[in-house]
């Protein structure tokens, strides 16, 4: 299990230091591993940036005037939300005492402009409880999907897009969503994996890779259905998409739908670099003790795909 921080915690320095160690304890009360600097041995400023590196929730707090002097490129609490902003996490800020966007919106350019579109929690001074509870059941949502319907895996909440979603949809941001999930999967570490993955699909649902990663999370998860559903979502973006092809015949076959692997088996093949009957006998192969009949089953949907007369006869 990672032992990464789930939460850092960044602020104002002085005027926002009740609010924040208010923050802090909520979540620590409740289990999660949240991270402020100023509580944790007196981490330095470089540590505070490589801890904000690999979180999975990062929770800036906000009140009047803490986003004046971010006009200043040396401002530590701008470098936070910069850093943030270019992240494997999710940002949602906090915000207390009647914080209102627009009393700052004369500082709100450049990165910071995407602050006020994000999805946000008020703490309030009148009843700070209501919205750390609120605080924590959003996290919960973000970070616990064994606790919660299937489908938050994949359905973006409305009201979480930031500045990556708005504005740099790229392929490469995708990829590297993708890389922590595909890592976080091999480490058993479910939490972040899904923290990841709906990043991705947040800003990349278009593409085809974040619907197979999907997909591999499903299977090792044993959710062998959604997990086809999710390889057949990557290969209709992308027919070509050989990964997402071979593992659904992998999938067909541990639910039984044995007609349907070898379809997958056959587009495989036609995808394939090499020598169709070759390339059909590897994939026969990983039908066990039937691989000989697999291949004629295979070699019979190549034929059908092609609109040839197979060779093969049951």
């Amino acid at each position: 299990m990672s032992t990464s921080p789930q939460v850092v915690i960044a602020y104002r320095r002085g005027p926002r230091w009740g609010a924040a160690t208010l923050v802090h304890q909520a979540l620590t009360h409740a289990g999660r591993t949240a991270v402020i600097d100023h509580l944790n041995g007196g981490v330095v400023n470089t540590q505070f940036q490589g801890i904000i590196r690999v979180c999975r929730v990062f929770l800036p707090v906000l009140g009047p005037g803490d986003l004046d002097r971010c006009t200043q490129a040396d401002d530590p609490l701008l470098a936070s939300l910069a850093l943030a902003f270019t992240s494997n996490c999710v940002v949602l800020p906090v915000l207390v005492d009647y914080f209102s966007y627009e009393r700052s919106k004369q500082v709100l350019v450049g990165i910071l402009s995407d602050l006020p579109k994000l999805q946000v929690v008020r703490v309030e001074p009148h009843q700070p409880y209501v919205g750390l509870e609120k605080l924590l059941k959003t996290i919960d949502e973000m970070l616990d999907p064994v606790h919660t319907d299937p489908d938050m895996w994949v359905r973006s909440t409305g009201d979480t897009k930031d500045g990556l979603h708005l504005t740099h949809a790229m392929q490469g941001q995708v990829d590297a969503f993708c890389d922590n999930a595909e890592t976080a999967i091999l480490q058993m570490d479910w939490i972040h994996g899904v923290a990841m993955l709906r990043r991705a699909l947040e800003i990349g649902s278009d593409l085809a890779r974040p619907w197979r990663v999907l997909g591999d999370l499903y299977s090792v998860r044993g959710a062998v259905d959604r997990s086809a559903d999710a390889y057949s979502r990557a290969i209709q973006i992308d027919p070509n998409d050989l990964r997402a092809i071979e593992r659904r015949m992998e999938i067909n076959l541990r639910r039984g739908r044995t007609q349907l692997a070898y379809d997958d088996a056959a587009k495989a093949v036609l995808r394939g670099n090499g020598d169709t009957r070759q390339l059909a006998e590897q994939y026969a192969a990983r039908f066990g003790s039937d691989s000989a009949h697999a291949l004629g089953r295979i070699l019979d949907a190549i034929a059908k795909t092609n609109g040839e007369t197979s060779e093969f006869r049951s």
